[in-house]
């Protein structure tokens, strides 16, 4: 029971994390690589829809992140029983 508690807690943690920095990063190339451009922007505004559409993001990097955060749970609970005891 102890093992699973250990797994489940650092697997929380560490796809936390990796979402977290996932977000972080590709927020910060995102906005260090755009270069807007007012003129083609305002020439092009009068032909836009009056409603907005919001769609979802994709998953496969939440899957992704799932993933490699199980194995390193999986890994960190190892090490954890192996040195704490069982």
């Amino acid at each position: 029971m102890k093992k699973y508690i250990i797994f489940i807690i650092s697997f929380a943690v560490l796809f936390s994390v990796f979402e977290f920095l996932f977000q972080i990063i590709s927020g910060y190339l995102m906005t260090s690589f755009y270069m807007p451009d007012i003129t083609s922007a305002w020439n092009q505004s009068e032909n836009l829809p009056s409603n907005v559409v919001i769609k979802g993001s994709s998953y496969l990097a939440s899957l992704l992140f799932a993933l490699l955060a199980a194995i390193f749970a999986y890994i960190t609970s190892k090490i954890f029983i192996k040195n704490y005891g069982k």
